[in-house]
C-alpha cells in the first residue's frame, strides 16, 4: 500500500516517550517518531502494532512544513499547519489491514513491477 495519509505526530507525555532527542535525529534512530507512527497507523489505517513494529521503519529525513490556512483566514492567515515532519519508510503485508476512512478515502496497493 502506498499512502501519505498516516501522520507520525509525536505526543508529549506518552510512555514510552515519542519525543526524540537531537542525537536520535543525527544518528537516524528516531525511536519516538517511529513509536508515534506505529500508534497512528493503527488509528488511521487499522494496521495493528504487531503487524508493523517500530523496528520496521527506516528514517529517511525530516522537513519543516508550514502551510497557512489562507482559504479560511485570508492571505495574512495566522492559522494553519506548522510542523516538523518525519519521513519514514516501511513495508507491510496486506493481511489484517483496514482503512476506517477517518482520513483516507482510498489506499491502493502497489506492487513491484519489473
Amino acid at each position: 500500500m502506498w499512502t501519505n495519509t498516516c501522520c507520525s505526530h509525536q505526543l508529549s507525555g506518552q510512555s514510552p516517550s515519542e519525543l526524540d532527542e537531537p542525537h536520535h535525529i543525527s544518528d537516524g534512530s528516531v525511536p519516538g517518531a517511529k513509536r508515534a507512527a506505529v500508534r497512528k497507523l493503527e488509528h488511521e489505517l487499522g494496521i495493528r502494532p504487531e503487524q508493523l513494529p517500530a523496528g520496521s521503519f527506516t528514517f529517511l529525513t525530516r522537513l519543516h512544513y508550514c502551510a497557512p490556512d489562507a482559504h479560511t483566514w485570508g492571505p495574512q492567515a495566522e492559522w494553519g499547519e506548522h510542523e516538523m515532519d518525519y519521513i519514514l519508510l516501511a513495508r507491510c503485508g496486506r493481511a489484517g489491514t483496514s482503512v476506517p476512512g477517518c482520513s483516507t478515502s482510498d489506499s491502493p496497493w502497489a506492487t513491484r513491477s519489473p
